[in-house]
């Protein structure tokens, strides 16, 4: 029996040896390809099956998963995400079945969740409840949907709530199946980034960037390659809510690349929905106007304002290249390459293609 493999210790033992400028081997990467393909395949078929049977027994069907997750031989900390993954997976779906064997009236199942002791009967007879594996679903109209969001004009086809992961959200009471996929992956996503960002306390890719401190110290010798820098450390903070939603956009399928990146780069302006420039601008001239003075900062914030949009449309359209390529060209299924990437940076993601 092959031995377990730790990619995460392997690679800090590596680099001890080498230095932690030198790449680490080529026979690591297509180690740790190969095992993450395979737990990524396991996690596939697992959330399937999960997803035709949700009151399946805990016991077996987690013992069942393990045994092909084993034949990846991962390490124990993998062993131990797939454990928790399945435990909250479980544990979520009794939690949502109780609530909802308690209150088999929509609006009384609305209300209990939302602590409303009521909204008027014409309002919460535009709510419709459905019980999904991880999650309530409500379908509701839209004045008591803009009413909840407390958002007029309000004008997204659905919502996830993160303080809140069990439920999602649909504008319509007859909005498609799609908007409800789309919603629930998010919670999916959610559920993962908790219970990763727990476990995960290194990482065997190199930190993403240089301080601030360091950066603002190298804009006396090279001021655009240092802001350069800083926008990119700030674009890939934002890479975990661009990855999010391309997951979320992709397992609904029906939508092409071109659809999905226009819509993740479309400005607020112009109605669009994920406009992090514009969200991030104000801090980022805020964090720069801080710092310099004078022609520097004039010359700073002309710099953020051109560069950064274009920084963000090409690392959003190089990450939907990279999941084409994987799902078209390489036949992964959604779900595996949900699982195989979710845990990597996603400026990361075009240089897996390598190990295909």
């Amino acid at each position: 029996m092959r031995e377990r493999f730790d990619p995460i210790m392997q690679a800090e033992l590596v680099r001890r040896g080498i230095g932690e400028a030198e790449p680490l081997s080529r026979d690591f990467w297509i180690q740790r390809h190969e095992q993450k393909l395979g737990i990524a395949m396991a996690g596939s078929i697992a959330i399937e099956r999960f997803f035709e049977d949700p009151d399946v027994d805990e016991r077996l069907f987690t013992r069942s998963v393990l045994e092909e997750v084993m034949e990846a031989h991962p390490a124990e900390y993998q062993e131990s995400i797939v454990k928790s993954t399945l435990h909250e997976c479980f544990d979520r779906r009794r939690k949502i079945a109780k609530l909802r064997d308690k209150y088999p009236d929509d609006r009384d199942l609305f209300r209990a969740i939302f602590r409303y002791q009521s909204m008027g009967r014409q309002r919460e007879e535009g709510i419709q409840a459905t019980l999904r594996p991880l999650t309530i679903h409500f379908r509701m109209d839209l004045p008591l949907y803009q009413k909840l969001w407390n958002r007029e004009g309000f004008d997204s086809g659905g919502f996830f709530n993160r303080s809140m992961p069990e439920v999602t959200f649909a504008k319509g009471l007859h909005s498609s199946e799609t908007t409800l996929v789309h919603e629930e992956t998010h919670a999916i996503y959610h559920l993962m980034r908790n219970i990763l960002s727990k476990a995960l306390k290194k990482s065997i890719f190199q930190p993403r960037a240089p301080s601030e401190e360091d950066l603002f110290r190298r804009m006396k010798t090279d001021f655009e390659g240092s802001l350069d820098a800083f926008l990119r450390a700030r674009l890939f903070a934002d890479g975990d809510r661009i990855k999010d939603e391309i997951f979320a956009f992709t397992r609904q399928a029906t939508r092409n690349r071109q659809s999905i990146s226009s819509s993740l780069t479309r400005k607020s302006q112009d109605k669009g929905l994920y406009d992090y420039y514009a969200w991030d601008l104000k801090r980022l001239k805020e964090s720069l106007g801080g710092r310099l003075q004078g022609e520097e900062r004039v010359r700073a914030l002309a710099f953020v304002e051109t560069r950064f949009p274009v920084m963000h449309k090409q690392l959003v359209n190089d990450a939907l290249k990279t999941l084409h390529v994987m799902m078209e060209n390489k036949g992964l299924d959604t779900m595996t390459a949900f699982f195989y990437l979710v845990d990597i940076p996603l400026e990361k993601w075009s240089q897996e293609l390598e190990w295909f």
